[in-house]
């Protein structure tokens, strides 16, 4: 039991795992909210760089969230949960690739 590894907080006994996590260390984990700000940027081609109905439908998108946004002259700014976001960004790819398959979508996180 010499190599037993204690947890300074609640005094858990945790696995000899490098990484150990431990029930109490999960669930303050699954409460923390990951914050971040990501641009959205419709990058047409093909298309004369004219690409005003796939900025619509990704702002269109966006807007439906409910998220904290900013529309840009190519797509939009969002601000939320990383779990609220990483499907929106998601969705706006697919309707880029129905509209435009030549066409896709930039994405910049912080």
């Amino acid at each position: 039991m010499e190599n037993q590894l204690i947890c300074p907080n609640c005094n858990a006994v945790l696995s000899n795992n490098p990484i150990p996590l431990h029930q109490k260390m999960l669930n303050l984990y699954e409460k923390e909210i990951h914050m971040v700000l990501a641009e959205i940027s419709v990058i047409p081609i093909g298309c004369n760089g004219q690409s005003p109905n796939e900025v619509a439908a990704v702002q269109d998108i966006i807007q439906k969230t409910g998220l904290i946004f900013t529309p840009t002259q190519y797509g939009a700014c969002i601000q939320g949960g990383w779990n609220e976001i990483a499907p929106v960004i998601f969705a706006c790819y697919e309707q880029i690739q129905k509209q435009s398959p030549q066409g896709f979508v930039r994405v910049a996180i912080r």
